[in-house]
Order: C-alpha cells, then sequence, then structure tokens
C-alpha cells in the first residue's frame, strides 16, 4: 500500500475458516494510510490465528513493489478510525504456532504514530490455550465495558460506557476520484466506438 484505503465496511459474514478474520496491516515502507474500517456483524467458527489483527510493522523494511526501489515514503502510515462491533467467535480455535502464537486480539503499532481511534464492543472469544487474550503496543482507543471476551483489554485501551459512535466519512482522493473517472470515461469510449463500428457494418450490408 502507497495510497491509502478508506470508507469500508465488512458485515454480515460467516467465517467457517480464517487466518484472521478481521486483518489490517502495513509497513514502514509503505506510506499511506487506512482510515475509517469497519468490520461488524462477523461469525466465527473454526480454527483461526487470530480474531483481530492489526499490525504496521508487518512488512517493515520490506520494498514496495509498487514503487522503485530507492522511493521512501513521506511519513509512516496513518492507521485510525477502526471499529470493531459484534462478533460472534465463541465456537472458534486457534491455530497456534511459532510464527502466530495464540493471540485472540492483536494490535501492534508505534509509539511516535499509533494505531489512533480504535473502538470494540461485543466481541465474543474463547481464551486460547497455551497463548494471550491480548497483545498490544503502540495502539490507542476504547473498549465498552464488559463487552469483550477475553477480559480485561490492554492497558492502554479505555474502558468506556458508552456505545460506538460510527466514524467519520473521508473524502475521496482527488487523484484516485481522477483515476476512476478516467477509467469510467475509457470505458464508455471503447463502448460508443464499438457501436458506431457495428452500425457501419450494418449500413453496409443494407
Amino acid at each position: 500500500m502507497s495510497g491509502g484505503v478508506s470508507n469500508v465496511t465488512v458485515e454480515n459474514v460467516l467465517f467457517t475458516k480464517a487466518n484472521k478474520p478481521a486483518d489490517i496491516k502495513v509497513g514502514n515502507t509503505r506510506g499511506g494510510y487506512v482510515r475509517n474500517i469497519i468490520f461488524q456483524d462477523l461469525t466465527v467458527t473454526g480454527q483461526i490465528e487470530r480474531a483481530i489483527h492489526v499490525d504496521t510493522v508487518h512488512y517493515n523494511d520490506s520494498p514496495n513493489p509498487s514503487c522503485p526501489a530507492d522511493w521512501k515514503p513521506p511519513a509512516l502510515p496513518d492507521v485510525s478510525d477502526l471499529h470493531f462491533l459484534r462478533f460472534n467467535g465463541t465456537e472458534a480455535t486457534f491455530a497456534g504456532s511459532e510464527r502466530f502464537p495464540n493471540e485472540v486480539f492483536h494490535f501492534l503499532g508505534y509509539d511516535e504514530n499509533p494505531i489512533r481511534d480504535v473502538h470494540m464492543e461485543d466481541l465474543f472469544f474463547p481464551t486460547p490455550n497455551n497463548g494471550i487474550g491480548w497483545n498490544c503496543s503502540g495502539v490507542q482507543g476504547s473498549v465498552k465495558n464488559n463487552s469483550v471476551t477475553p477480559w480485561p483489554p490492554c492497558d492502554n485501551m479505555k474502558v468506556v460506557n458508552s456505545s460506538s459512535n460510527l466514524p467519520r466519512q473521508y473524502p475521496v482522493a482527488t487523484e484516485d476520484l481522477l483515476f476512476a473517472m478516467s477509467r469510467n470515461y475509457l470505458w464508455a469510449f471503447a463502448f460508443l466506438t464499438s457501436l458506431v463500428l457495428l452500425y457501419h457494418r450494418a449500413t453496409r450490408k443494407m
């Protein structure tokens, strides 16, 4: 990722086998942003590695395949406004491995550029054997009181009594909008050109 992703909702999904049902990962070579992402009303069964995995160091020092080799982003990725609401994972089990130890909720960011404005409520998963419920660093957010298992949450997640206010909508970046418009215009031009060619062929036969 070197651009951005915003205003995405994943809802009403049944996961019967998923590594990480809610998975957001970036790195220090990618730049860009991930904002206003909502995961809600998910049912998770079968074997998983983690229920929620948000990691801004996942691709650290890994070259970005979409950019020149010497390209460096102007800033670390901005990951913010993440809402996780109403997950039923009571029938989920945890695979566990040396690479991915048993963790239910995993948030790993930079202290100088933390994952921000996370909200969690009504998320229910079993506590994994030989593992931990929460692994957090470089994250700021809130958890609705006594609405998430395993409990308690990480120390840097504030416990609140109110429900989520859905995040603000971010405007689409101008360059992304122009790209989408130009692509649509190209499709329209190609379609009209095809119609003109078909018309000329039909009139020649008459």
